[in-house]
């Protein structure tokens, strides 16, 4: 999404322009734009799924009625003046108010403050990423941050009167948190784990040998709400874990079956859905389109079934491997059922987040079609609907046309 706009535009036509088509992209009336550098470190960059090659990168944050934007532009672009010399970047647009528990305030400011004019135009923000760790950056405004601190402290970032009430009282170094947060001065989380194998530190035998084995896979298996996948949840606001991944699939599993041209048993279908990932806990996650990946893919998963559905009772692991094994060889009319969603979600996904993963990592059209063809085969009745959303998001600049 171009800001530059063409040599027969006016700069406010050309502001206009972006207007609309940002807020046709995230589905929002865009009220206000600050241009605003952000300062993070490598870990805050990869939360955000922003790239920088130094401590900070230049953008836009997007007031719209609903919610609150930070947008990085292509290099070419209408902000590449100002970053020149910050290495290659790529267009990006960030959730602000979709982050957990964001909080914003305002630097402390002394009698010595006008030695460091930037402390004026600074807002120190910090939110809690998926691990449950508190993140903090810096945005650096081209004028006085009092306003725009109001604004973002305000609810879900609109700008009205009511906003500006609840947050006019504060003064430097108070906090404001985001719509629908808690103020984050300090960790309210009630517990931090402090080893590595809690099961193994905290658990007390039943004396039921097989219960016990069973617990313990069970324990194992919460690792998956740490395995993060390429997909963005719908929101925007991060990239969806393995968990969240398997627990919409078995819900489509019962809703969708009608499409499927071959009746599927629901109940199988959705006990594969739910085992397909497992192994990721060892394995991790595969990109669909990543080919050098693919190549030791099999291996790898092959080795983690071993040592996961090993923790198992020799009959519950015998039975949780054949239904992986059946998902991975699609070979009955469960699995074909079972891997149409598995496809169909994450494009799901994509069509609702601006194509981010396929433009994050470049992906063609005839690499979508490839891998979407089991839904051709066995959804037939749905494969238009999917063919349309593809051609939109070649349109969009989303997916290559190749």
């Amino acid at each position: 999404m171009a800001l530059l706009g063409n040599s027969s535009e006016s700069p406010e036509e050309a502001q206009q322009r972006f207007r609309k088509e940002f807020g046709a992209k995230v589905r929002d009336e865009v009220e206000a734009i600050e241009f605003a550098e952000l300062r993070a470190d490598g870990s805050v960059y990869q939360d955000l799924n922003l790239k920088s090659y130094r401590t900070s990168v230049w953008g836009l944050i997007v007031f719209c009625k609903e919610s609150v934007w930070y947008y990085v532009a292509e290099q070419e672009s209408y902000l590449s003046f100002f970053m020149k010399g910050a290495g290659k970047t790529e267009e990006r647009i960030v959730s602000l108010s979709g982050l957990s528990d964001i909080s914003f305030s305002l630097p402390h400011r002394s009698f010595f403050s006008f030695l460091n004019p930037e402390l004026a135009r600074s807002i120190n923000a910090s939110y809690t990423n998926l691990n449950g760790d508190r993140r903090e950056f810096v945005l650096i405004l081209n004028r006085k941050a009092d306003g725009i601190f109001r604004r973002l402290a305000g609810e879900t970032g609109t700008g009205g009167p009511e906003a500006q009430t609840a947050a006019g009282s504060m003064t430097p170094g108070q906090t404001a948190a985001g719509s629908g947060s808690r103020s984050n001065t300090q960790d309210t989380r009630p517990f931090r784990q402090e080893t590595d194998d809690p099961f193994g530190a905290y658990y007390l035998p039943s004396g039921i040998g097989r219960f016990d084995a069973q617990m313990r896979f069970i324990a194992e298996i919460d690792k998956m709400t740490g395995i993060l996948r390429q997909t963005l949840l719908i929101d925007g606001s991060r990239r969806e874990n393995d968990a969240e991944h398997s627990w919409q699939l078995a819900v489509m599993a019962q809703l969708l079956a009608e499409y499927a041209k071959d009746a599927p048993d629901v109940s199988r279908a959705i006990k594969m859905v739910t085992v397909h990932d497992l192994i990721e806990i060892y394995a991790g996650d595969t990109y669909a389109y990543d080919e050098e990946g693919a190549k030791s893919k099999q291996e790898r998963e092959k080795a983690a079934a071993d040592r996961l559905f090993g923790i198992l009772p020799s009959d519950q692991g015998a039975e949780i491997r054949t239904l992986w094994e059946e998902f991975d060889r699609r070979e009955t009319a469960d699995a074909r059922y079972a891997a149409c969603l598995d496809c169909l979600q994450p494009f799901f996904h994509n069509t609702l987040t601006l194509g981010h993963s396929w433009m994050d990592h470049k992906t063609r059209k005839s690499q979508v079609l490839g891998r979407q063809s089991v839904i051709r085969d066995n959804m037939p009745s749905v494969w238009p609907w999917l063919v349309k959303n593809i051609d939109n998001a070649v349109q969009k600049g989303w997916l290559i046309d190749g």
